[in-house]
């Protein structure tokens, strides 16, 4: 299915459009609302701090993370990409079984800032496992490159949708699906994973919410 993103002076948003539509074949502005062509499916977005880059997730079979330019408008792929190569940080991930493949169907996108030039995008994505992939984005370069450095795998019980960061470090992320898991108590809508530094094994458990329940990791082990 073609798509288009609206890109507006301070917002994004997304257009879903049709394939017959000739104005979403050409991408031609709507008065003062642009357009972006190029994802697919685009299910979420991250905008990289100080920058013109905005990270686009394209959640289909063989998806990409896309990039996208909001001064001329355009995207080209950020990962994967035939340069792409991991990092995995085994320190921090080591509880994860490896790089993710290209079937990973990115979905939910969140990017914590951090030191010179450095950011960690989350990447919620299905795929072959579901899991919260992480990436390094680096800006030293005249655009962001991602580097794939680890993963937190779910509980099978879990179907992901959005991530956020912990401002204590780790992140956050939703499950619309119904489960059970760690600690016995079902969910309702939500789940939360806290990723310790060095750990090389995570242990879930569920903590009730108002929307429903949010799940964290409560002790590692190397």
């Amino acid at each position: 299915m073609r798509t288009a993103t609206a890109i507006g002076l301070i917002t994004i948003g997304m257009l879903w459009q049709g394939a017959t539509g000739a104005e979403a074949q050409t991408c031609q502005p709507d008065g003062e609302v642009q357009f972006l062509c190029g994802p697919v499916s685009p299910e979420d977005l991250a905008p990289v701090p100080q920058s013109p880059w905005v990270i686009v997730s394209s959640m289909v079979d063989e998806g990409h993370l896309y990039l996208a330019d909001i001064r001329d408008h355009r995207s080209t792929v950020i990962f994967p990409t035939d340069t792409s190569r991991p990092r995995h940080d085994i320190t921090r991930y080591g509880a994860c079984p490896g790089p993710v493949s290209r079937q990973f169907r990115p979905h939910g996108l969140n990017l914590h800032p951090g030191d010179s030039g450095r950011h960690t995008l989350y990447v919620v994505g299905h795929g072959e496992r579901e899991a919260i992939e992480v990436f390094e984005v680096d800006m030293d370069g005249a655009a962001p490159t991602l580097t794939w450095v680890g993963c937190a795998v779910a509980p099978e019980e879990l179907g992901l949708n959005s991530v956020v960061a912990l401002p204590e470090g780790g992140f956050a992320a939703t499950s619309p699906r119904p489960a059970t898991c760690g600690n016995g108590a079902p969910t309702r809508g939500g789940a939360a994973f806290r990723a310790a530094k060095t750990s090389a094994r995570t242990d879930w458990k569920s903590l009730e919410t108002v929307n429903g329940s949010t799940w964290v990791d409560t002790e590692t082990r190397r």
